[in-house]
C-alpha cells in the first residue's frame, strides 16, 4: 500500500480469504463506483452464504447494489423474522413476484403457528394475495367454530 499498489494489495487480501480487511481497503482508497469493490462484495456474498452466514451474505449483496440476491439469501435463512424482512426488501426493489413468494411462506408460517393476526398483516401488502387472505381468514374461522364446539382438542 505505501507503494501505491492498492489493486495488488486487494488481490492478494482476497486471495487470502480475508474478505472484510479487502473490503476496507478498497473503500478506503478507491472510488466508490469502481467495480473492484462491487466485485469484493459480491465474492464475499459467496463465501458467507456457502458457510450458511445468511444475514452477512445479504449485507454484502447489498453493498453491491444487488438487492434481489440479498432477498434471496435472506430467505434462505428459513425464520419468520428472515422471511418477512426479504419481502419487504423485494417489494421495496419492485420484486413483486419474489415479495409475493415470500410473503406467502410468512404467512404460511404464522398460519402453522395459529397467528391469524400475523398472518393477515403479512398478506395485506400483497394485493394479488386477496385470495389468500380469504381462505386464512376462512381457516381461522372454521377453527374456531370446530375448537368451540370440541371437535378440535383443545391442546393442538
Amino acid at each position: 500500500l505505501s507503494i501505491h499498489k492498492v489493486y495488488d494489495a486487494i488481490s492478494l487480501l482476497k486471495a487470502h480469504h480475508h474478505h472484510r480487511e479487502a473490503i476496507a481497503v478498497a473503500k478506503a482508497r478507491l472510488l466508490p463506483e469502481d467495480p473492484v469493490l462491487r466485485d469484493l462484495y459480491t465474492s464475499c456474498a459467496a463465501v458467507l452464504e456457502k458457510d450458511g452466514h445468511y444475514s452477512m451474505a445479504a449485507k454484502c449483496y447489498l453493498g453491491a447494489a444487488s438487492p434481489y440476491d440479498a432477498a434471496k439469501v435472506l430467505a434462505k435463512k428459513g425464520d419468520l423474522t428472515s422471511l418477512k424482512t426479504a419481502s419487504d426488501l423485494a417489494l421495496i426493489v419492485g420484486e413483486k413476484d419474489l415479495s409475493v413468494s415470500f410473503s406467502v411462506r410468512s404467512a404460511q408460517e404464522m398460519l402453522s403457528a395459529k397467528n391469524w393476526v400475523g398472518a393477515q398483516e403479512v398478506l395485506q401488502h400483497q394485493e394479488r394475495l386477496l385470495g389468500q387472505r380469504l381462505f386464512f381468514g376462512t381457516s381461522e374461522l372454521l377453527y374456531k367454530c370446530l375448537k368451540e364446539k370440541y371437535v378440535i382438542d383443545r391442546k393442538s
